[in-house]
């Protein structure tokens, strides 16, 4: 792709779409510089049945690889980092795309939102481990006072178990058990904070409990008395996350919390702009299948785990366009209580219906959700402006003798065509609209591309 002025070209076939590019609000390193609070959720890529000579399954390597924890990073304002297990460096990838490349370890591509104080990143470990992560980081925020943080937030909460045990037994020590096959649960709820250190919630069940700020982005809270989980909140202090786990025969889990502070409104128009997405998904649950000697022969659901960074683009209008992974349309609408619905079409894919819960910035959002064995957990940041470019998410095929654009709409935005690259004529039915067809049918090579006039 070739870049002229404030223009990048991308030719296809017969016309030519014309993607603009203007000076915005930057995306920079020194805005990263302070203390971050990293909670990491973890699970294998897959589950290996490795079977002896016989074809019969003597073991689950990747049973262990459920894991969580927590890490406090110190990021100066030259994208340099350090923290307990060594240092690194972070360095602007693309538009909302952070890469951070520790001493010790391999890279890692983040995505940032507006504000620049969540980054999220969903990866696969190299081999020989094999492991898919979420790292969810929070920027802390300098003081939080009740006040700050009072108020109704929403609850996105997804489990899968902490480890996967394996029973051996008979003449040839082989799998005699999988356990636990289920444990792979998401739930949304409420939580009210109050400026009193009380809190309330509901979340399958009610609650209530306490709260308080311990300082460095903790917030501590104790649910039922008897709870205790600790909250790691971002600058904005409108978004926080908890990880924790349970190890036992009895309560085998691990889990991540998402809380974001309920926005009073929203309208399409804050939405509108470059939204980057990352997924992690697992089985909805496991099926152990048994020979009659009581030996395992498959474990259906162990191909189930999944990681992707995708993008959307929101137009103003409420249409949106994107790669997820294939070309994508649809549509988005704010709901009550901060839901954002959003309604996408994929060429080949079923329809799909999703509600994201957004934050009080509305530059974060999350949802949770399950489809044929699977369950899946999805993170939306909206990206800063990266100077000099912005994504207007545009679109194109050919379809019965017919070019078909689609783009995010925005104010003033227009498309253009020319049959000599000197020349350009506004298609004045596109101004403000977020498609257009033209056809391809007996007539000469056009030039198409997309404008803005007037930088934001």
């Amino acid at each position: 792709m070739k870049t002229f002025g404030r223009f990048a070209f991308l030719t296809c076939m017969s016309a030519v779409a014309l993607l603009n590019a203007v000076a915005l609000r930057a995306q920079t390193l020194p805005a990263l510089a302070g203390t971050w609070n990293n909670a990491y959720f973890a699970t294998p890529s897959q589950l290996t049945l490795e079977r002896d000579a016989q074809q019969r399954v003597v073991n689950i390597p990747e049973r262990n690889r459920f894991e969580i924890g927590t890490e406090l990073l110190t990021v100066q304002s030259d994208g340099s980092f350090s923290m307990s297990g060594g240092s690194g460096n972070f360095s602007i990838g693309a538009q909302g795309v952070v890469l951070a490349v520790p001493s010790n370890g391999d890279s890692i591509s983040f995505r940032v939102n507006v504000a620049q104080d969540v980054m999220i990143a969903a990866s696969k470990s190299p081999a020989p481990q094999t492991s898919h992560e979420l790292n969810f980081l929070v920027k802390a925020p300098t003081s939080v006072l009740p006040a700050d943080v009072a108020g109704t937030w929403s609850l996105s909460i997804f489990d899968t178990p902490a480890e996967i045990m394996q029973t051996l037994g008979g003449p040839f020590n082989v799998v005699k058990q999988v356990s636990p096959t289920g444990g792979y649960s998401s739930t949304t709820g409420t939580m009210t904070l109050n400026t009193d250190g009380s809190l309330s919630g509901l979340a399958d069940n009610a609650f209530t409990g306490t709260w308080s700020y311990e300082g460095g982005g903790r917030v501590a809270t104790v649910i039922d008395g008897v709870f205790p989980l600790t909250f790691y909140i971002n600058a904005s202090k409108d978004a926080m996350v908890n990880v924790n786990e349970q190890s036992t025969a009895q309560d085998n889990f691990q889990e991540v919390i998402v809380m974001l502070k309920i926005p009073t409104s929203v309208t399409a128009a804050e939405l509108a702009g470059s939204w980057k997405v990352n997924q992690l998904g697992t089985p909805s649950n496991l099926s152990a299948q048994y020979n009659l000697n009581g030996d395992l022969i498959a474990l259906d659901g162990k191909d189930n785990f999944d990681t992707a960074q995708e993008s959307l683009v929101f137009g103003n209008d409420g249409h949106l366009t994107g790669q997820i992974p294939n070309a994508a349309t649809g549509t988005f609408a704010s709901g009550a209580n901060g839901i954002i619905n959003l309604t996408i079409s994929q060429t080949g894919e079923p329809l799909q219906n999703i509600a994201f819960r957004i934050n009080a910035a509305k530059n974060t959002m999350i949802s949770t959700l399950s489809s044929a064995g699977t369950q899946e957990l999805l993170i939306l940041t909206k990206a800063p402006n990266l100077p000099g470019f912005v994504d207007f998410g545009m679109q194109y095929n050919f379809n019965a003798g017919a070019m078909t654009f689609q783009w995010a709409a925005s104010t003033g935005r227009i498309l253009q065509y020319s049959t000599n690259l000197i020349q350009w004529f506004d298609l004045t039915a596109t101004s403000g609209a977020h498609s257009y067809s033209a056809s391809t049918i007996g007539q000469p090579p056009t030039f198409f591309r997309l404008i803005e006039p007037t930088a934001p």
